[in-house]
């Protein structure tokens, strides 16, 4: 089965899911909804390694609930998706998870991209996304 990922934001993420819906349906495909907690480099390290070393961080919690924030954002207008929440660098982290489910297609917004928002906030560049093997659709 094909798989589309959608990259979506607590802002704007409406219009992302919309063209992600459409091109799922196009291609037939299982539409995953992905909203990554930005946390940046040094931010993660410190969580992983407080975990490694027993203090209670509860990184499913912070997992959690951006599996919740990208339900909220794809429950008004998709029947049928896969909410996804991840922690880290959001383009480092969309890019592996796509890359681990075999996606076919990533769909972002290109405003948060020139934004510094979604791929630009702690770091990120687009760099990684032209790299990618799997095609992007940016959404203006």
């Amino acid at each position: 089965m094909m798989i589309v990922v959608a990259g979506v934001s607590r802002s704007g993420g409406e219009k992302v899911l919309i063209e992600a819906i459409a091109r799922a349906a196009d291609l037939g495909a299982d539409l995953h909804v992905v909203y990554v907690l930005p946390v940046g480099t040094y931010g993660l390290f410190e969580l992983e390694l407080a975990e490694r070393v027993g203090i209670p961080v509860q990184l499913d919690y912070f997992r959690d609930l951006s599996e919740s924030i990208a339900n909220s954002v794809a429950e008004p207008l998709a029947d049928d998706y896969v909410p996804v929440g991840l922690i880290g660098k959001p383009e480092a982290q969309l890019l592996e998870y796509a890359d681990t489910v075999d996606a076919d297609l990533i769909v972002i917004d290109a405003n948060s991209v020139r934004d510094g928002g979604f791929l630009g906030v702690f770091g990120g560049s687009m760099d990684e996304l032209r790299e990618s093997e799997i095609p992007v659709v940016t959404v203006p």
